[in-house]
């Protein structure tokens, strides 16, 4: 339940491309009052990000090996 609500505030954080250091104060202020540590926020955040980007770049990589194959097919 921690780390469901801690996701939604940290993807409501980033939605508008404005993650200063008001939104991390935030984020680590509900966190501690969720009897989270500093570290765990810490390597939840990093998480997190590591998969939004991750989800961005296998969704580019999927479109240029389906033109890849679709080409090889023709051939």
């Amino acid at each position: 339940m921690r780390c469901t609500l801690l996701t939604d505030l940290f993807l409501i954080l980033i939605a508008d491309s404005v993650y200063d250091s008001r939104s991390r104060s935030l984020l680590f202020r509900v966190g501690l009052h969720l009897s989270l540590s500093w570290w765990d926020i810490i390597v939840f955040e990093g998480r997190i990000v590591e998969t939004v980007s991750t989800g961005e770049g296998v969704s580019g990589e999927g479109q240029a090996e389906g033109e890849d194959s679709g080409e090889a097919k023709v051939l």
